[in-house]
């Protein structure tokens, strides 16, 4: 439904810009990400709103995408797939974020999300895509590292 949608979309705006073929796909997969980005945040927050944890979930979505926004996120099988992970672990950390812990607690927490969070890079980030390939192991490298650089430098 949100692919059919995104390709009328694109449609309608690359007949209004008088756009070839290859612009209105681009368009129609920009209308997709778009909406798609939307119906998981309304998810997110309904079970935000469900749960009583919406201002811990504001949060932990505002700390989530300061990494994937320049690191582009781990990539999952299907939409479905990302979409659930990203509510499961999202909702999870802004439910445990409303309990107390001793700080101990709180700098193993920490510790554990590093290494998920370089498991993650190692393993599921991509450096290229299908239309994008990359054949220099060392760009690809360091496409895969950028969101931990990206801090260190801006």
């Amino acid at each position: 439904m949100v692919k059919a949608l995104s390709v009328r979309l694109g449609h309608k705006l690359g007949q209004s810009l008088q756009a070839n073929n290859d612009e209105i796909e681009v368009y129609s997969y920009a209308f997709e990400l778009l909406l798609c980005g939307l119906i998981e945040i309304l998810f997110l927050f309904f079970f935000a709103l469900l749960f009583g944890i919406f201002t811990n979930t504001l949060l932990v979505f505002l700390a989530f995408a300061g990494f994937r926004i320049p690191g582009g996120g781990a990539h999952m099988q299907t939409y479905m797939h990302c979409v659930i992970k990203g509510l499961v672990l999202q909702l999870t950390f802004a439910y445990l974020s409303t309990f107390y812990m001793p700080i101990e607690v709180i700098i193993a927490l920490f510790g554990l999300m590093i290494l998920l969070a370089l498991t993650t890079i190692i393993f599921w980030v991509p450096a290229g895509t299908e239309k994008n390939l990359l054949i220099n192991p060392l760009i690809a490298v360091n496409k895969k590292w950028r969101p931990l650089y990206f801090y260190q430098s801006g």
